[in-house]
């Protein structure tokens, strides 16, 4: 708990900001995670209270500390690796993570994905058009982070986003 209450300051005296949309508690690789961390759950929970953040979760790596993200009532927000062609997942088979996203998203759970080019390896324009529909499509990721090298590759995601939305509303 030290250690939490402690980097949650530093944060936001490095951000010079009074208070934090978002902390996750990182790289969750335990399906008894939430037993491990109980302190720094504690700690962010009253950190929600004071206002100091404003929203608590996870990141996971592994279905079955993905599966207990899905369950745990602390995860309000779940960073989570998702694409069509399993690269770079909890697991390899896509089917069975969109099942775990569905089921934290009906839950209420606000759902971010990552990995949905694969770091990169989802290249081709057609690979990441059919990327961006599948996520998209699922309806149950809220939103994407993407990492760029170059300010073109920004520019050419934000057109095949539109271009895949156009696509899903028919």
């Amino acid at each position: 708990v030290p250690d939490a209450k402690s980097h949650l300051e530093r944060y936001r005296l490095e951000l010079g900001v009074d208070y934090i949309d978002i902390v996750l508690l990182h790289c969750m690789q335990k399906t008894a995670w939430p037993g491990e961390n109980q302190g720094s759950m504690e700690y962010l929970m009253k950190a929600k209270e004071e206002k100091i953040i404003r929203a608590h979760g996870t990141s996971c790596h592994g279905m079955d500390p993905l599966r207990t993200a899905a369950k745990n009532p602390f995860v309000e927000v779940d960073l989570a690796r998702i694409n069509p062609e399993g690269l770079i997942m909890d697991d390899r088979k896509p089917d069975e993570v969109s099942s775990v996203l569905e089921e934290m998203h009906n839950a209420g759970k606000v759902i971010v994905g990552m990995k949905i080019l694969g770091e990169g390896r989802i290249n081709t324009p057609e690979r990441k058009d059919a990327s961006l529909r599948y996520v998209l499509g699922l309806g149950t990721v809220n939103a994407f982070i993407i990492g760029f090298q170059a300010t073109e590759q920004v520019d050419d995601i934000l057109k095949r986003t539109g271009d895949a939305i156009a696509f899903l509303k028919g």
